[in-house]
This record gives structure tokens, sequence and C-alpha cells, in this order.
């Protein structure tokens, strides 16, 4: 009889304490799932990026310079914006009037159509047979290619001419030469009485010296130097006025190929520049197209901005017609992982970091702070250790009093 009592109050005991590690259980999950729609825990991934660093700003192109001038009645460039020009080679062609003019343009066609004849009844004729002529157009219409790929146009043209006399030489036989040499005396006699009229009122304007050549005049060239780099003061750059443009100009030539880009920049952008460093620029007229530049000078504070001046050797042909332009410059990259600022926080120790979610705990990894953009931090990745943030670790964003262990719910 005892001992069924004592069975029975055995098991009565036992349930006693179920019902209270339940209990416990369920204020505990209680007071969590209070906890987390008190304090809901989020995260985010960690995301690898790449983020620049820069100012937009409004500057100038600066060139080393010489007007182009003609003192005809009608000047015709005979370059496209931004060709190479040799010294001695005919940039532009003056006329006395519009018939002259006229007359100038049916000689380049009658020397174009001469040139192409003569080209293909001698020149063309030693490729022999049609085998060597077919060498010889395909030779010629690659060279053809790359100089118009190079923007080298009045080479261009020479291989032009030739590879049409080529063609025309390849679909002639015997009788068609005769023709040709027939037609050939025709447009030579034309051509000298159009050059003998020409010579009263016509005019080869040559190139003094060697540059690219610009159909632009602002009146800028001889104010705006490469010299006056050195010493130059934003409130000069701001006061800078073009000179009356000479009536007689059309056209410049850039005489080096070193360029340089110009303008005032807040100085707490600059502190980590120096002379010689690369910066890269984007010029609004260029889209997207983005440009090495080299760090030539920096200017004193003046009040609050420096001047800043960066020049390159590249892609001169294609700002030969910019002045005042906005651009925007990149000063320095920032590579790493993105971080929201409200993730980031200080241990006991005054360090920084943030907790990931590891399982279904808290775990601190110290971080680097190297940008701020804005809602986030670009924070440092090294890759040779592992005990720090990673890509693809799930930070925790905005729950409260974490500690490193931390046994955390996610919903």
């Amino acid at each position: 009889m005892k001992l069924q009592l004592l069975s029975k109050s055995g098991k009565f005991y036992n349930r006693i304490i179920v019902l209270i590690a339940v209990a416990a259980l369920l204020l505990y999950a209680g007071y969590m799932a209070l906890n987390y729609f008190r304090d809901p825990l989020s995260t985010i991934l960690a995301v690898e990026v790449s983020v620049s660093e820069g100012r937009s700003v409004e500057g100038w192109v600066v060139r080393e310079e010489q007007l182009l001038t003609s003192s005809s009645a009608i000047t015709v460039p005979e370059r496209s914006e931004g060709e190479k020009v040799g010294a001695g080679q005919v940039v532009a062609m003056g006329y006395s009037d519009a018939d002259a003019q006229t007359r100038q343009d049916q000689i380049e066609l009658l020397s174009a159509q001469l040139e192409q004849l003569t080209y293909a009844t001698t020149v063309a004729a030693e490729a022999g047979d049609t085998t060597s002529l077919d060498d010889a157009v395909f030779q010629q219409l690659t060279a053809w290619a790359k100089l118009t790929a190079s923007q080298s146009l009045s080479e261009s043209v020479d291989v032009s001419t030739a590879l049409k006399g080529l063609i025309l030489r390849h679909g002639a036989d015997d009788g068609a030469l005769t023709v040709l040499n027939s037609q050939i005396a025709q447009l030579q006699s034309q051509l000298t009485a159009l050059e003998t009229q020409a010579v009263g009122d016509t005019t080869s304007i040559n190139a003094p010296v060697s540059g690219y050549f610009s159909g632009d005049v602002d009146g800028y060239e001889q104010v705006l130097t490469p010299e006056l780099l050195s010493t130059l003061s934003i409130a000069q750059l701001e006061s800078l006025e073009p000179a009356a443009i000479d009536q007689n100009a059309f056209g410049r030539l850039i005489t080096s190929s070193r360029w340089y880009y110009v303008a005032a920049v807040p100085t707490e952008s600059l502190e980590e520049l120096e002379a010689g460093d690369t910066v890269t620029v984007q010029f609004a007229i260029s889209g997207s197209e983005s440009l090495p530049m080299q760090v030539e000078r920096l200017g004193d504070d003046e009040n609050g901005r420096s001047l800043l001046v960066l020049s390159s050797e590249s892609s001169l042909q294609s700002v030969t017609l910019l002045r005042r332009q906005q651009a925007d410059i990149i000063l320095r990259f920032h590579h790493g992982l993105r971080v929201p600022k409200e993730a980031i926080r200080t241990d006991e120790s005054g360090n920084t970091g943030v907790y990931i979610l590891e399982t279904t705990s808290a775990q601190w990894k110290p971080v680097t702070l190297l940008y701020d953009d804005g809602d986030s931090y670009v924070v440092s990745l090294d890759k040779s250790v592992t005990d720090n943030l990673w890509p693809g670790d799930e930070i925790i964003v905005n729950a409260k009093e974490l500690y490193d262990g931390k046994v955390v719910i996610t919903s």
C-alpha cells in the first residue's frame, strides 16, 4: 500500500517538473518573441563593390595653338576636325570669288579621274595576271581600312585612288586600255586649261608648322596658354576674357600633343593627391568615355578651393573643339564591401565592426571604414585572412543589445 502511494507521488512530482520546464520554455519563447517584435531582427548580405569618389566641375581645355589666317574672300578648309597636318601641307584653299571655288571643284574631280586612269594603265599594269591583281587589290584595301580607322584621312584618299585604279585595270582588256589612254589625253587637256585659269584667283594655304587642325576660333588661343598654368590663380582664371578674333582667321593648329584641363576644385577633395598622380576624367561631351589624366599642379587654397591642373597626351583629336567644358573628375576608387550605416557598431574597446548571423548566434566581425556612400559605408575587404567580414556574410542590421555569441532568432 505504501509503495503504491509512493509511486503515485513520484509520478505527480515528475509531472510537475515537466510542466515547470514546459512553462519555462514557453516563457523564454514568449520573451524572445516579445523582444523580436519590439526589436525585430533583420539582415542583409555583405556585397563586394567598387565605387568612385569624385567631383563634377566646370573647367577649361588648354593647348598650344597657332591661328591660321587667309586674306582670300572665300577660304575653304581642306582638313577635317582633329586631323594631323604636316608642316607645308595644304590646310585650306583660298578663292577670290565663287566662280574660282567652283572651278577648283572641277579641277579636283578631273585630277581624281586622271589619277585613277593613269594608275590603271601604268602602275597597276605591273601587277600582271589576274591573280597578282587580286593580291594587289587586297593589299590596297587592307591599307585603306587601317588608314581610315586611324583617321589618317589624307593618306586614305591616296590609297583609295590607287584602289579604284586597280579595280578599273582588273576589268580592262587590251582594247579597253586603248580607250583609257584616249580618255587620259582628253582629261589632261581639260585640266591644264582649268589650272591656267586658276593661277590668278586660287591660292593654296599651307600649314606653317605641323599640328592638329581645328576649324574653331574662340579668342582664347593666345590668352589661355600652357605657360600661364604654372602661375595661374582661380581669380585670374575666372576673370579671363577672350581676345578679339582676327577677321582673317579660319582655324587653328594645335601644335603640341600634350593638352591640359584646369578647374577650381574644393581643397578638401585634393588632400590625398600629389603632382604626378593619375586621376580619371569624364567629359560631358564624350558620354561615358573615361580618360586618365596626370596631375600637373595643385594650387594653393583660395577660400576653400584650389586650382587643379591635369594633362594628357591621349585623345587629343576628340577634344579639339572643347574649351570650357563640364567634367567629372574621379579622384580615387574604393573597393570593398557595402555595409548599411545602421549595422556599424563599436565594441567596448572602441573598435568598429558589425555582427553577422552565424547559424543562430551573433558573431563579431571587425571592419575598417573606407568611404561614406550616403546610406552605407564601403568597408575594407582583406581576402588573405578568414576572421573578417567576407562577401555573402549575413550582416545583422538593427537588433539591439548584441554581443559576440548571443543566440538570436530570425523571422
